[in-house]
């Protein structure tokens, strides 16, 4: 189901270094959806709210060698604005 301690804790899709604009250079995305695929391949980075480790969505992703995760918690505050995605973690970068 949707409401394992997983999802809760959210999880690293592939590993990668990026900064950019939450929701125009780094996807905030609610689930992971394979139709997407040309705004994934076009995104630095893609994270979403939630999804499975070995669901489509997330093997795309490991296959374009796309930074991406599964994040739950991501505060929608900071869409618009600057953030580091690093290795599974995002964070908000002050400036």
């Amino acid at each position: 189901g949707r409401e394992g301690s997983e999802q809760a804790a959210g999880f690293m899709i592939y590993p990668g270094q990026v900064q950019g604009v939450l929701g125009v250079d780094i996807l905030l995305e609610d689930t992971l959806d394979p139709g997407r695929h040309a705004h994934y391949q076009a995104a630095r980075a893609v994270i979403a709210r939630m999804g499975g480790r070995l669901s489509h969505g997330s093997t795309l992703l490991r296959e374009l060698r796309k930074p991406s995760a599964v994040l739950p918690q991501v505060d929608t505050a900071w869409v618009g604005r600057e953030v580091l995605y690093s290795d599974g973690q995002l964070s908000l970068v002050e400036g």
